[in-house]
This record gives structure tokens, C-alpha cells and sequence, in this order.
């Protein structure tokens, strides 16, 4: 895990001194077994897989919500979804932005419980909003 993350971060600074990968370069990456893979079906399995992005079947965890709630029941690159935000933009320039997990759903988030109203805030905003009124 932690050679995947040394070599993306090491593509990433590469393409953001205005460096550009050619077809070859993209093919090579594409088709090397770098990225450590947690499968889903394995539970019993600690190790991550090491797998290519033109694998398929497996996603970036771009979001730690839903990295909570797909952990297990699909295959995820097993790196922080911290680390994966930091390097996102090389998936992106080899043009693979739609394995991030939040391309892949929608997440919905729906507020539950009681309204619980904050009457000394209210009062604040009411006062403030009749002076930015005028």
C-alpha cells in the first residue's frame, strides 16, 4: 500500500510540473498490477490483491462516507480516502475518475430525529436581518 501511494504521489508531482504521460506511458500504468485491492467476497483475506486499473470490478474510495458503507461489499483500493484526494488528479489525467465510488452512487443524506429549534439564534438572526434589510 504504502509503494502505491509513494508512486502515485511521485506521478502526481510529475504531472503537475506540466510534465504530460504519452499513450505508452498511460498503457503501462493502466496495465500494471500497482494498485492494492481489498476484494469484497474474501472476508477472511487481510492481504490486498494487487490489480490494474484496466481490471475493472473495483473502486477508488473517494468519500469516507461511503467508504463506510461499501467496505465489504465491493472491491475498494485499499488506501484512505485522505490519500486518494491528495493524488485524485493522475486518475483523473489517465481518465479514470468514473471507478471513484461517488461517480458510481448516489449518496442521499437525510436528516433524522427531532427538530430541535434554537430560539436564542433565531432572535439573533431576526435582529440581524432587520439591519441588513436597511
Amino acid at each position: 500500500m504504502q509503494r502505491c501511494e509513494d508512486l502515485l504521489s511521485l506521478l502526481w508531482r510529475f504531472l503537475t510540473k506540466g510534465s504530460q504521460l504519452d499513450d505508452g506511458d498511460i498503457r503501462k500504468i493502466e496495465r500494471t498490477n500497482a494498485f492494492p485491492v481489498l476484494e469484497a467476497a474474501a472476508t477472511s483475506q487481510v492481504e490486498p490483491q494487487l490489480r490494474s486499473l484496466d481490471s475493472g470490478g473495483w473502486y477508488i474510495p473517494d468519500r469516507t462516507t461511503l467508504e463506510c458503507a461499501f467496505r465489504g461489499k465491493v472491491d475498494l483500493l485499499n488506501l484512505s480516502v485522505k490519500s486518494v484526494l491528495s493524488f485524485f488528479g493522475v486518475f483523473e489525467q489517465l481518465g479514470y475518475e468514473h471507478m471513484a465510488l461517488s461517480s458510481a452512487v448516489e449518496e442521499i443524506v437525510k436528516p433524522r430525529g427531532k427538530k430541535i429549534r434554537d430560539k436564542v439564534k433565531e432572535k439573533d438572526l431576526k435582529t440581524r436581518l432587520k439591519h441588513i434589510s436597511r
